[in-house]
């Protein structure tokens, strides 16, 4: 199954991302301990960066900047199974 996203929903203070599916399911991806180990995510600790985030062409995708991407499939696998 194809998931495509439609709306995001960043929290900076808690470095949570609501994501919302075509479906209308909703995850909350906590991308905090991702951006703690630093790397390519250290930028996002900057709350105004990481308010930054938008969905990518054809909602497949979560993007920040040119060089930050997370793919709508693999976010679902890894936070769906809290969806609410």
């Amino acid at each position: 199954m194809l998931y495509i996203i439609e709306h995001v929903q960043p929290d900076p203070t808690s470095y949570v991302v609501a994501i919302t599916y075509r479906d209308q399911q909703v995850i909350h991806a906590d991308f905090k301990p991702l951006i703690e180990q630093g790397g390519v995510l250290a930028p996002l600790h900057d709350p105004a960066a990481f308010a930054a985030v938008r969905v990518g062409p054809h909602g497949r995708t979560l993007i920040w900047g040119e060089d930050i991407e997370f793919c709508a499939d693999g976010l679902w696998d890894k936070f769906g199974q809290t969806a609410a």
